[in-house]
């Protein structure tokens, strides 16, 4: 069994690499409001997918669920509960 998956290790790791890459450069064109920046993010994440994938899920669009938790007035009242 392990030398099965480590003969096929290359092979696994191209397949999920190249997954990941479709994956984020999909969600980086479709999701981006900017051309220009969503140009920048397909020619990245292709470039170094694992890491590629991670610095757009981190660095895109990372206070937009801050944004919308502090708008809702919960971060507001809860600063009030001691």
């Amino acid at each position: 069994m392990w030398t099965l998956i480590v003969t096929r290790s290359p092979r696994i790791l191209a397949i999920a690499s190249a997954s990941i890459a479709a994956v984020a450069a999909a969600h980086a064109a479709m999701r981006k409001d900017q051309v220009l920046a969503a140009i920048g993010w397909v020619g990245v994440i292709p470039l170094s997918p694992f890491i590629g994938a991670l610095l757009h899920v981190v660095a895109s669009e990372p206070m937009a669920g801050i944004e919308t938790f502090c708008s809702s007035g919960v971060a507001s009242s809860a600063t009030f509960i001691r």
